[in-house]
């Protein structure tokens, strides 16, 4: 029988990400790089259903590199909006999927406080506005807090679509392209080496995804309308892929570190995004080693 990717017993651990990102979109390019920590800890997991009740502290978030002001300007409203979820009480299923926010109350305080603070200083700025009423709405309603918690880097990366399913395993998934314009079903495939010696206390899962029998018809136009004017989207034939490597230890399904790479090409030289993400544990760092290979 195929093993059962998931978290088998209690564990705290830190960890650090880094983001290098390549976006190329016609006549702007913004490349970055950053880095954000946090801490893990896992509290409970049930041993039949593997649920897990979590705590989740984001240490850090810094901007280390950018070529342009736009991504500083993200960044840091990002940081600003971050300030909500840097303190996390949760419960998740083996997949890593938020089941509930057990620490609500919290995150509203911090919200209704970040809130005020920004109406007093944005009162010329429409866009500041906007942003503030879109953030309203999610904080209104508990299934969009979820789901924006979910999208966050460290479930997107740390679980991704490993963990909660057998090594072998072949599924497919609908969510955005890397673009984030238009919904895909992607094909995963999950597997392991056949001589997985690399460490004995870690297992190496590796996971490849591309579109599901293609893009489909319309798929160039809902994606890249934003630039049909500078461009053909009609002609263009975009690859996308991701690739995924995870070394996990074997006796507590604890994540050591992971390569996380996601491409989309639609025009090699004018309209793609390249990301690679990668996360170590303080475990590794410590011991100055790695457990798995580029």
């Amino acid at each position: 029988m195929s093993e059962l990717i998931s978290i088998k017993q209690p564990f705290a651990e830190r960890y650090t990400l880094t983001i290098d990102s390549d976006l190329m979109a016609v006549n702007m390019n913004m490349k970055s790089k950053a880095q954000i920590r946090w801490d893990f800890r896992v509290l409970n997991v049930d041993s039949i259903g593997g649920d897990m009740e979590v705590e989740l502290i984001q240490l850090d978030n810094i901007l280390l590199e950018s070529n342009n002001p736009m991504v500083k300007e993200v960044s840091a409203m990002s940081r600003i909006f971050g300030r909500m979820y840097n303190e996390l009480h949760l419960t998740l299923d083996k997949s890593g999927k938020i089941m509930d926010v057990l620490n609500m109350d919290l995150i509203l305080r911090k919200w209704k406080q970040t809130k005020r603070e920004m109406q007093e200083v944005v009162e010329e700025n429409d866009d500041l506005k906007q942003v503030i009423n879109l953030n309203d709405e999610i904080f209104q309603n508990q299934a969009n807090l979820k789901a924006a918690i979910q999208a966050s880097e460290f479930f997107s990366v740390c679980f991704g679509e490993i963990y909660g399913e057998y090594i072998h395993t072949q599924k497919t998934v609908v969510k955005p392209n890397f673009l984030n314009t238009a919904n895909v079903q992607w094909a995963y495939s999950i597997y392991t080496d056949n001589d997985n010696t690399y460490d004995s206390g870690c297992i190496s899962i590796y996971a490849k995804a591309d579109p599901h029998g293609g893009l489909g018809q319309g798929f160039n136009q809902r994606a890249y309308k934003n630039f049909s004017q500078q461009i053909d989207v009609g002609k263009l034939e975009p690859v996308l892929a991701e690739h995924i490597t995870f070394g996990v230890e074997r006796q507590t399904g604890k994540l050591l570190e992971a390569l996380v790479r996601k491409e989309e090409i639609a025009q090699q030289e004018s309209l793609y995004t390249k990301m690679n993400y990668h996360v170590i544990s303080d475990t590794l760092l410590k011991e100055n080693r790695r457990v798995i290979t580029e």
